[in-house]
């Protein structure tokens, strides 16, 4: 690994604390004049400053090999990026997407690289805690006051509305927030008994508060995920999990009756304070879907989608390289008037393989893939109830950014989304390099121990044994 000395680390591990904190809300940490320029992009800024001055002090740079290869993806995808600027129409749009791009993929690397241990992972999730109950506090004050920050579109409306967007600018990014990172806070109320009530609150007041952001799309994200932990808690069943304990059990059945007691709650209106015409249920939000009308939500989607077809049909070889970071907006252009001047795709599948081709767009579905398919492998081979929780908890977000990332107009800005990536692959790595491998190194220790009694072996695995002349143990 990179040699930094301990001191350096704690000063990078907390650059990389305050990015991950700051990066939740946006752009209302900002410098007022140059909106643009806010907390979180300093700090990432800086982290970036510091990580490459001590790889240049430190004359080395080792990264952990239990990543390569998700490491070598996002530089491909980087470097495609990059290159891209050769065949874009837009020039400018090339160099703002690459810069989110990179921007996102240094978070997600930082988040991989920095964070080696346990008590790591936990002050990562600590963050993320804090974080996520001060967005619902201000989404609760939203929705009781319709008052809203002055970042939010719903100041636009007149009457004003109780759409919840917190630190967010439209209520479709904020709903996009919550889905993934209200299975943390489940996660930890399932397998930890320290703050219970406290995180049941909260898992509580994040579903009422996600019911009010009218997002469809993040809606069926969060019964697809409530669906797959049910099918985890069958496997754990089945399997005899020893960490599904009558307490997880129990407060596992708890979260899922109030989640269902609240689904029905709203389904009639939370007693007058919902189903008002611009706060219809969740269940009249999905049914809503099938009804397909001209000038509907679901409709300019699906024109969207054709539209973007449409553009890779122009030059058949833009199926392969795309169309160049960031140019979806201007290529949207001329096929407005059929999605009511929406230029941005509200998609992030269709804006991958429209941008970057269907070789990146493969690539990133194996990374996405590759990262649920680990994940649920620590899941249920956890040695330890830290890997449990954190294991399902980032499991349960990744299922959930299927359908979550085609709620916002584009995830390409939302760093708050890919820090999930990062805090999955530093699970991975973490649980590879002090358990699976350990693990194997012993099996191997134990091998060479029987095979070969004659020769001493850099590890002992039963040092209170010794081994006679004839081969017999004393």
């Amino acid at each position: 690994m990179l040699y930094i000395d301990e001191e350096k680390k704690d000063v990078s591990k907390l650059l990389l604390l305050l990015t991950v904190f700051t990066a939740f809300f946006g752009s209302t940490l900002s410098i007022k004049g140059i909106e643009s320029l806010f907390a979180y992009r300093i700090f990432l800024a800086l982290s970036v400053l510091f990580f490459c001055l001590s790889v240049l002090f430190a004359h080395k740079l080792s990264i952990s090999r239990m990543l390569y290869r998700y490491y070598f993806f996002l530089m491909t995808w980087a470097v495609w990026a990059i290159v891209s600027f050769i065949w874009a129409q837009s020039k400018p749009d090339v160099i703002r997407g690459v810069f989110l791009l990179i921007c996102n993929i240094f978070v997600i690397f930082f988040t991989s690289y920095y964070l080696n241990s346990e008590e790591d992972q936990r002050q990562l999730w600590r963050v993320f805690y804090a974080a996520f109950a001060i967005n619902v506090a201000v989404a609760l004050w939203e929705v009781f006051t319709t008052n809203h920050l002055p970042i939010s579109r719903m100041n636009e409306y007149v009457p004003p509305r109780s759409i919840p967007t917190a630190f967010y600018r439209n209520p479709n990014d904020f709903a996009a927030y919550i889905v993934m990172y209200l299975p943390l806070v489940y996660a930890a109320f399932k397998y930890e008994d320290r703050h219970a009530i406290a995180r049941y609150i909260l898992c509580i007041a994040s579903v009422f508060v996600l019911l009010y952001t009218n997002s469809r799309s993040s809606y069926m994200a969060f019964l697809f995920t409530i669906a797959f932990a049910c099918v985890l808690a069958i496997i754990d069943m089945v399997r005899g999990s020893k960490y599904f304990d009558k307490k997880a059990k129990v407060k596992a059945s708890i979260m899922l009756i109030s989640v269902v007691m609240i689904l029905i709650l709203d389904s009639v209106g939370f007693g007058g304070l919902k189903n008002t015409p611009g706060n219809p249920s969740i269940m009249d939000q999905i049914g809503d879907i099938e009804e397909i009308r001209e000038d509907g939500s679901t409709q300019v989607r699906i024109n969207l989608i054709k539209n973007g077809f449409k553009i890779l049909n122009e030059n058949p070889w833009q199926y392969i390289v795309g169309i160049g970071a960031g140019n979806t907006e201007i290529r949207m252009l001329p096929y407005a008037d059929t999605t009511n001047g929406i230029v941005n795709m509200h998609n992030w599948w269709m804006e991958m393989l429209l941008e970057y081709g269907f070789i990146i767009s493969a690539l990133f579905i194996w990374f996405y893939l590759s990262l649920m398919w680990n994940l649920l492998k620590i899941y249920v081979s956890s040695p330890s109830h830290f890997y449990k929780l954190f294991a399902e908890g980032l499991l349960l977000s990744l299922v959930a950014f299927f359908m979550a990332s085609i709620s916002p107009s584009s995830i390409r800005g939302m760093a708050s989304l890919w820090i999930i990536f990062g805090a999955s692959m530093a699970l991975i790595r973490l649980y590879k390099e002090n358990v699976k491998e350990k693990y194997f190194y012993e099996d191997i220790d134990t091998v060479a121990y029987v095979s070969k009694p004659y020769k001493s072996h850099k590890r002992n695995v039963c040092p209170s044994t010794s081994q006679s002349a004839d081969g017999s143990r004393t």
